[in-house]
């Protein structure tokens, strides 16, 4: 593990997760706005390792769990001290907030949730309603 270093991380609280952060990444996607899009979000759970998930802001991102290239086997980051920024910027908070809404697994996930939508009346031809 890489010794903690004078950068502003609370490096104890960092390590005490496994490096999760490290394990995998999320990518925004666009939020479905009819039948064909759900049937498209269900490509994505096709791939081991892919969960889609909708945050409670409404928006969605697929999560991925590939792990860093560069996480070693006791978590730590073998390139630390020249990681890119977008791990130098990343903050304890983000780590922290990963309170999803709803999370979906499998492509029989979205079609359950397709149905909730439309027994809520969410969901017409074609069209989701909020």
């Amino acid at each position: 593990m890489v010794d903690a270093v004078d950068d502003g991380c609370d490096c104890g609280k960092c390590f005490a997760c496994g490096g999760e952060c490290c394990k995998s990444f999320c990518i925004d996607i666009c939020p479905p706005k009819d039948l064909d899009d759900f049937e498209d979000l269900k490509w994505y759970l096709f791939h081991k390792g892919v969960n889609v998930c909708l945050n409670k802001d409404g928006s969605w991102e697929v999560d991925t769990a590939i792990p860093c290239m560069h996480l070693d086997e006791k978590n730590g980051c073998r390139i630390y001290s020249e990681r890119p920024p977008v791990c130098r910027d990343y903050t304890l908070e983000e780590c922290e907030d990963e309170d999803y809404a709803e999370v979906f697994r499998a492509p029989e996930d979205i079609d359950a949730y397709v149905e909730k939508l439309r027994k809520e009346g969410k969901l017409k031809p074609g069209r989701i309603f909020k």
